[in-house]
């Protein structure tokens, strides 16, 4: 087995026989160029048919805008002449690609940010809008009899931009999400409305919160208040003994607590509605 810096082995040497001296092979050759160049814009483009070359071609670049001098006994002679031919498949050579990567309703229709000249989704399908367009423009020629403007309109945004919905079912659509968006922005309306309550609420349950523990400190007051007095009731029992049946040492003590501790007796808690 042979070592790969070898290579591969070369074939022999063959010598071209295609006879481009001859001015009917060449032409021949010219004729399948533009043939298949054309057929860039015109898929059923053919040579023949009872129709000569010179007129079929000098036809088609016509209708393509070839804008240097052009006769038809230019091209009668075409394989005597090869740089004109070249000047010709040079010029529909660059029109096909021009027409590849272009698309001329994107360039219509660019925005401002897009470049001049940059393709649109329509090429990696195949550019059919620019084919479109060059199909109307290479059949209708200069006859305007016969052209229906407003079919041609219909297949071009059929073409570019797909089925269009009718006008009658997007004003019913968006009549109803109109709708949609009122019956939304009164549910929100409503749950705001609902949360405002429940933060009213909160504050009041907090307020009676505070209420409530303030009376139970309140009440842990008064209970160890009475349990003073109990306490001290107890101790003046003796002095209490000693003048049975007179109240009046009692009401002494009373008024001796109450001068001693100036409102401990008569202080009550505000009422609910001033908390």
């Amino acid at each position: 087995m042979d070592r790969l810096s070898q290579g591969a082995p070369r074939g022999a040497n063959l010598k071209d026989q295609r006879p481009f001296n001859d001015k009917a092979y060449v032409a021949q050759c010219v004729d399948k160029l533009y043939e298949f160049l054309i057929q860039f814009f015109e898929p059923t483009f053919k040579l023949g048919g009872g129709v000569r070359m010179e007129d079929a071609v000098l036809e088609q670049l016509r209708r393509l805008g070839y804008p240097y001098p052009l006769h038809k006994s230019m091209l009668m002679g075409i394989g005597s002449q090869p740089h004109k031919a070249l000047a010709i498949i040079t010029w529909v050579a660059d029109y096909a690609k021009y027409f590849d990567s272009v698309n001329p309703l994107e360039d219509f229709f660019t925005g401002e940010d897009t470049p001049i000249g940059t393709p649109g989704p329509q090429q990696v399908e195949g550019n059919s809008t620019s084919g479109l367009l060059l199909k109307h423009c290479l059949q209708r020629g200069h006859d305007d009899t016969s052209f229906d403007e407003d079919a041609f309109l219909d297949s071009l945004v059929l073409e570019a931009v797909g089925p269009v919905q009718p006008v009658e079912e997007i004003e019913e659509e968006l009549a109803h999400q109109h709708q949609e968006v009122q019956r939304l922005t009164a549910l929100v309306e409503e749950k705001e409305a609902r949360k405002k309550e429940l933060q009213v609420d909160k504050l009041k349950i907090q307020n009676f919160e505070k209420y409530f523990k303030d009376m139970a400190a309140h009440f842990e007051n008064k209970r160890m208040e009475v349990q003073n007095n109990e306490e001290e009731l107890a101790a003046l029992g003796p002095s209490l003994t000693a003048c049975p049946g007179s109240r009046f040492p009692v009401r002494a003590s009373a008024r001796t607590l109450e001068h001693q501790n100036p409102g401990r007796y008569t202080h009550y808690p505000l009422p609910l509605d001033e908390w």
